[in-house]
């Protein structure tokens, strides 16, 4: 593979190629046992000058179908923390700071990262990697996430979803709540 399609390739895989810009839908549909809840998209400071991230409100779900399945919540302290994990790796990726990334990801998403390109970009940490990486994209592209979309964030357990998109491009993120922190447990896209 080329380099420059090895450095495209490697910063989708890391959530940052995505088309640059926003868009994306302004409402969420929640499902949990059957039933539908669909919320208009809500507007929430993000950090950085005249920096916004979109995100779905808090929803309450129509009760499951009493299954055992862990409730599948959309508003609460969990939700909140999980959707500022997904702003400071935003923050993150425009600022080009790979430490700061990193250590949003779990063990093994990092360890992925690494794996996948730092021979790539010459780096023997995934901090290393991350910051290689986003530098190779254009600072105003990098800027657009600025106003990306996140939605459909629900939490369920320790387990939490969330998509971010991008001048109409998706990326699904998975999170993980390992000891009380939310950290991101696939590369986007994966």
């Amino acid at each position: 593979m080329p380099w420059g399609r090895r450095i495209a390739a490697a910063a989708a895989a890391a959530g940052l190629a995505l088309a640059m810009g926003c868009g994306g839908e302004d409402s969420a549909t929640v499902t949990d046992g059957g039933a539908t809840t669909v919320a208009p998209a809500q507007t929430f400071p993000a950090t950085g000058p005249d920096a916004a991230v979109t995100t779905v409100p808090a929803t309450t779900p129509s009760p499951g179908t009493g299954t055992g399945v862990a409730p599948v919540l959309t508003d609460g302290a969990d939700v909140d923390a999980a959707r500022d994990v997904l702003r400071r790796y935003v923050d993150a990726f425009v600022a080009a700071d790979g430490a700061a990334a990193c250590e949003l990801l779990t063990e093994e998403s990092a360890e992925a990262f690494l794996l996948a390109v730092g021979s790539a970009v010459g780096a023997t940490t995934c901090a290393d990697a991350f910051t290689a990486t986003t530098r190779q994209v254009p600072t105003e592209q990098r800027d657009a996430f600025r106003s990306g979309i996140i939605d459909r964030l629900t939490v369920s357990g320790d387990t939490a979803t969330g998509r971010l998109t991008v001048i109409g491009v998706s990326n699904d993120f998975r999170l993980v709540r390992r000891f009380g922190d939310w950290k991101i447990a696939n590369l986007p896209g994966q």
